[in-house]
């Protein structure tokens, strides 16, 4: 397979899979007016090296992710394994909701390195910090647990919850106020 990668520098990258398309665009370009001497095209030859539908890649992609993962846990990588007991409490205890669904199916792609679980920490901060510690009846270790993975500065006092309808759209937000209970924890957890 032969590709032509033509970087048009104004109009971005374009990419043709055969001669005559390529040639078409060009002499369309140059009776445009543009001047073509500028574009840098690019030729590659290539062979197909695996042809698979997307739920192939991305179901290899997530059991690749969650072997090295669990790998990772299991050979005593303190980080990742904190992260697994963060999932493991996520799975049995929190209440069934669009958030939780959300937050545990992109944890589940993504790899246990400090810097992508804080990006994704902080993507789902009014499930974690909020949401799912109100399912809890002591969060305080939940807490201590968070802080491991992250490290967040505060807690509010008033967050937002959002409710789904069945359907899986957004049906309401509604600030509500955080517990006293959480607060507490999250402080003593903090060490404030």
């Amino acid at each position: 397979m032969i590709l032509y990668i033509v970087d048009t520098t104004n109009n971005g990258i374009k990419i043709f899979e055969c001669e005559k398309k390529l040639n078409t665009y060009l002499t369309n370009e140059k009776l445009v007016g543009k001047n073509i001497s500028h574009y840098n095209v690019t030729t590659y030859e290539a062979e197909v090296k695996s042809t698979s539908n997307g739920v192939n890649i991305i179901e290899n992609y997530s059991s690749s992710i969650t072997r090295d993962n669990k790998l990772d846990a299991a050979l005593g990588d303190e980080y990742a394994s904190n992260v697994e007991r963060l999932k493991q409490m996520i799975v049995e205890l929190a209440k069934p909701s669009k958030q939780k669904d959300a937050f545990i199916s992109k944890l589940n792609i993504t790899p246990f390195s400090k810097s992508e679980i804080s990006a994704l920490l902080r993507a789902h901060i009014d499930f974690i910090l909020y949401e799912f510690p109100l399912s809890l009846t002591d969060c305080l270790e939940y807490y201590k647990l968070l802080l491991k993975l992250h490290n967040f500065r505060n807690i509010k006092d008033r967050f937002v919850r959002e409710t789904y309808n069945s359907s899986g759209y957004l049906h309401s937000r509604s600030n509500c106020v955080t517990p006293e209970r959480c607060l507490t924890n999250f402080k003593l957890a903090k060490g404030v």
